[in-house]
């Protein structure tokens, strides 16, 4: 049975450190979050993960993971690199269980 496509939300945080940083910088600090979360996951399916930019990583391409900070980590793959900040999507519980299911263990 193929694995089902799973669609990855920010999570109420984001939107409020977006919305308390833009207003305190007159909209700038929140282009840059925006920007900064382009390498995050937005999707994932069984062939693999597509960052918030547009870039699919396939699983065929995963080389590693390294901790970031806090809860944070970072998924290698040889074709580039995904930030997951788990405190900042909506139900990382999913995300996480499913990397766990592919033999992918997060700090």
């Amino acid at each position: 049975m193929a694995e089902e496509a799973l669609e990855i939300g920010l999570g109420r945080s984001f939107y409020v450190v977006l919305a308390v940083a833009g207003i305190g910088s007159f909209g700038i600090l929140a282009v840059v979050l925006l920007l900064l979360a382009l390498p995050w996951p937005r999707r994932l399916d069984a062939d693999g993960i597509v960052t918030r930019g547009g870039t699919r990583h396939a699983w065929s391409d995963f080389e590693r993971v390294a901790p970031l900070r806090g809860k944070s980590f970072r998924l290698h793959f040889r074709s580039g690199r995904v930030n997951v900040v788990p405190t900042l999507l909506d139900d990382p519980s999913v995300l996480l269980s499913r990397l766990g299911h592919r033999g992918i263990r997060v700090p």
